[in-house]
């Protein structure tokens, strides 16, 4: 019964967490979108869409933490949020497509790495 609440939790996280780093894609992609495609900025603006996925990912790092709870993972999981964050909260400055391509779209591989640090630790 844990493994089947731990399993579920985690793929609830990773669900959460691909989402919020999909989001930036639409933001960057909401000029050139048709109307008729009804993505998530284009339904509830950029700044809106921004939080949601700021949102999206602190729950998404929270039950991941939560699922595997260690001080490390917790140290990690805390510093790549807060850089994801970060990261997040510039679009709304820089949305520009070089910018999403190259740190956004990095925010998976940093986490990666982060957890990979959290395990060795």
């Amino acid at each position: 019964n844990t493994d089947i609440k731990q399993s579920t939790t985690i793929y609830i996280s990773i669900w959460l967490i691909i989402l919020s780093v999909t989001i930036p894609f639409d933001i960057r992609d909401i000029r050139t979108d048709h109307l008729k495609m009804k993505t998530i900025p284009q339904l509830i603006g950029i700044n809106s869409s921004i939080y949601l996925s700021q949102a999206c990912l602190a729950i998404g790092i929270l039950l991941n933490t939560l699922a595997f709870f260690s001080f490390q993972l917790l140290f990690f999981n805390t510093l790549f949020l807060g850089i994801a964050l970060y990261c997040l909260q510039k679009i709304k400055n820089n949305a520009s497509q070089n910018y999403i391509n190259f740190y956004i779209e990095g925010l998976p591989v940093l986490w990666l790495a982060f957890s990979y640090l959290s395990s060795v630790f």
